[in-house]
């Protein structure tokens, strides 16, 4: 399995905040490119902020921004598995109850 996923690593040029940038990579063209844009435009956010910003301090803040998403979406996640895990303990609560009733 290991020598499948090294075989699809592909090494892929792009330009971001600037910067020309040489990354290895399993992802597809169109993903990389979204990637891309999304890290862009948190960059373009932060300098529409303090236009004097330095390109260090501004990808910075984007990645404390993109860690807070993050942070956010998984606790977003963790939330909706409890609450779908409870569903599911008390669907199957349910089936034995009827189970029960219907061997008495």
């Amino acid at each position: 399995m290991e020598s499948t996923q090294q075989e699809k690593v592909k090494t892929v040029e792009m330009n971001l905040a600037g910067q020309k940038l040489r990354i290895r990579t399993a992802h597809d063209d169109e993903t990389v490119r979204r990637l891309v844009s999304m890290i862009e435009s948190k960059i373009d956010a932060v300098v529409a902020t303090n236009p004097q910003i330095s390109l260090t301090n501004s990808l910075i803040l984007c990645a404390l921004h993109l860690s807070e998403e993050l942070d956010y979406l998984k606790a977003e996640a963790r939330a909706q598995l409890s609450a779908v895990d409870h569903e599911v303990h008390q669907l199957r609560s349910d089936i034995e109850a009827f189970q029960v009733i219907g061997n008495a």
